[in-house]
């Protein structure tokens, strides 16, 4: 059976990366140092959903014995597609110079997160019902 989409806690996670760009690394679900730290789309998603604290401890979180991927997975309701299609969009083509590969930019994330889930950000837009 295919899980709910958690429309609601999508919403809240770009809407957070949106408005705190400078803390927003897809490379790492927790990175950085404690005066700057970043994190991506599946660390915020867990960090959002379950209001506990992250812990750059080999991906695993201070409490639970779950890694952030699937933790963060379930909340947001996606597939292992989606999740892996979407976690782990880390870079993409050069549309200028395909042969080319470039780090993804926030509309790239709100592009994938569409085309994966179907779901549209919009700034500003209040939560989306679940």
């Amino acid at each position: 059976m295919k899980p709910k989409l958690h429309t609601e806690l999508i919403q809240q996670v770009l809407r957070h990366i949106d408005e705190n760009r400078e803390s927003w690394n897809q490379y790492h679900f927790v990175g950085g140092s404690p005066i700057k730290p970043t994190m991506c789309f599946g660390g915020r998603a867990y960090a959002i959903g379950t209001g506990e604290t992250i812990t750059n401890a080999g991906g695993l979180i201070v409490g639970n014995s779950r890694p952030i991927i699937e933790t963060a997975q379930e909340l947001l309701g996606f597939t292992d597609r989606q999740a892996s299609r979407i976690f782990f969009f880390i870079r993409r083509r050069d549309r200028a110079n395909p042969g080319m590969w470039v780090h993804v930019g926030f509309e790239d994330l709100v592009e994938r997160v569409f085309k994966e889930t179907g779901y549209q950000y919009e700034p500003g837009q209040e939560d989306a019902s679940a």
